[in-house]
């Protein structure tokens, strides 16, 4: 809850700058409508790609497979140059990664503001069922939205090409989902928008699954020594999800809600359906690494632990009687057999990167910062990058204001002079500044081992778990 409430906080901070606000971030760190008669399927995946079988084909090193929304995707419009590489390409950079895959879709610039914003979701089909169950949605006056190629549509189209020639040393899959489905289902009923959200959890991993099992007969399919196939790790890199309404297009670019529902309301809704995201997200994910054999092990050392436990209270309980070695029951008692896991395939790992977490402390340390406050956490005693946090450097400037000097992009947009200090590079996504922060974190978590499956570990050997990481490293975003 206290991530929610600071999402909250942050939401009302944005939307009333004022010295009240900060106090309760203090305190608490506390629509689009469809036509569906013009729904089409548009944009497309940018394909960045350093090719399998040439650059880095046959060199057994690092591959990054690249999947989802604007958060990820790697493509620029004309006049964009400020715009930098994202977080994903800075990643590649660090790890020095030989071939690099982006499936990743935006919506064109210059489809704002004829069309509402939008961004690729888990399913569209899950998209528009809620959409039919939701009357508000349904409106004669609605306005007609263009559907973007969902994961499965993205996936489909990486299984279609060619494998590589040999086996890489190195393979992330980088899932970037959720923003644009809380984005859009914030809109719906609240009830509806819980099932829905659910329905998203499940069908993103119901594709993780299509992705495993793909990989893993590919692996089988071109490796020279099928038995160590198991040394090849299924991983992926899942970035927590950042709320929507936070972003500065929510007050700035998002249609007005048809009552009887309002902005505040949606907001909020946007809040509860963010956490619910990543908690669910969260919760499957330490289930879903873990292989049948894995679970079955597990099972078998629940039951002997709880069988030796049994035995040592009657040992204790008879304490005259004297057992032989051969027959006493805590030696008779079967080895526990989780750490010897039999390997049928590829094992699953997780890199969970908690983008939310990082960004709004980025803001919250900024705004804080502007009126001489901090907190117990330390947030506020630092020294922000940033000039502004609120605004984004390309944006719709005021009749009067004067633009001279300025990039003009399309629909009147122009360009801030100095994107580098400015936290958001449009209405919905950060800057170049804050993507190579990300990367470069992520980068990190990979490099020293810090996935879900190593905390499991330490879970499982009584050691201190790594966690999920919370995002207070080193460096500003």
């Amino acid at each position: 809850m206290a991530a929610l409430k600071k999402r909250l906080g942050v939401s009302i901070f944005l939307t009333v700058l004022s010295l009240a606000s900060i106090m309760l971030l203090l305190v608490g760190r506390s629509g689009v409508h469809a036509h569906l008669k013009k729904i089409g399927l548009g944009g497309s995946m940018s394909m960045d790609v350093l090719g399998w079988r040439k650059t880095g084909g046959d060199d057994n090193g690092a591959r990054v497979i690249v999947f989802g929304d604007s958060w990820a995707d790697d493509s620029k419009s004309e006049g964009e140059k400020g715009k930098g590489k994202s977080w994903t390409k800075f990643l590649c950079d660090e790890i020095s990664c030989t071939s690099y895959q982006n499936f990743a879709v935006t919506q064109p610039r210059d489809a704002y503001p004829a069309q509402p914003p939008n961004g690729v979701m888990v399913s569209n089909n899950i998209h528009l069922a809620s959409l039919l169950n939701s009357p508000s949605n349904l409106e004669p006056n609605s306005t007609p939205i263009t559907l973007l190629p969902d994961l499965e549509t993205q996936i489909k189209s990486f299984i279609a090409l060619p494998p590589p020639a040999t086996l890489a040393k190195e393979t992330l899959f980088i899932i970037s989902l959720g923003f644009w489905d809380i984005y859009n289902f914030a809109s719906l009923d609240y009830a509806l928008a819980q099932n829905t959200i659910d329905q998203s959890i499940n069908e993103l991993f119901t594709q993780l699954d299509i992705l495993f099992n793909h990989y893993n007969s590919t692996q089988l399919s071109i490796s020279t020594a099928p038995t160590n196939t198991s040394a090849h790790s299924f991983q992926i890199i899942i970035p927590k999800v950042l709320d929507p309404s936070v972003a500065p297009g929510w007050l700035t670019q998002r249609p007005s809600p048809i009552k009887p529902s309002s902005i505040a309301e949606q907001q909020k809704n946007a809040a509860y359906l963010t956490e619910r995201w990543n908690q669910g997200v969260e919760n499957k994910l330490g289930l879903w690494i873990r292989s049948p054999e894995e679970i079955k092990a597990a099972a078998a050392t629940k039951t002997t632990a709880k069988e030796a436990a049994i035995a040592a209270a009657i040992a204790k309980s008879k304490p005259k009687l004297k057992l032989s070695t051969s027959t006493s029951p805590l030696k008779s008692t079967p080895t526990p057999t989780s750490n010897k896991t039999v390997e049928t395939g590829s094992l699953k790992d997780v890199f969970y990167y908690d983008l939310s977490t990082r960004l709004l402390d980025t803001m919250i340390e900024h705004q804080m910062e502007s009126e001489g406050l901090k907190d117990a956490s330390g947030l506020g005693a630092g020294d922000s990058p940033y000039e502004n946090v609120e605004r984004p450097c390309v944006y719709q400037p005021d009749d009067d204001e004067d633009t001279y000097g300025l990039r003009e992009l399309v629909n009147g947009m122009v360009v801030c002079a100095e994107p580098d200090m400015w936290l958001w590079w449009d209405a919905w996504g950060v800057g170049a500044r804050a993507q190579k922060v990300m990367g470069k974190e992520v980068a990190v978590l990979v490099g020293t081992g810090a996935s879900e499956r190593a905390r499991m570990a330490k879970v499982a050997s009584n050691g201190k778990p790594h966690g999920f990481w919370s995002g207070k490293m080193g460096g500003a975003a």
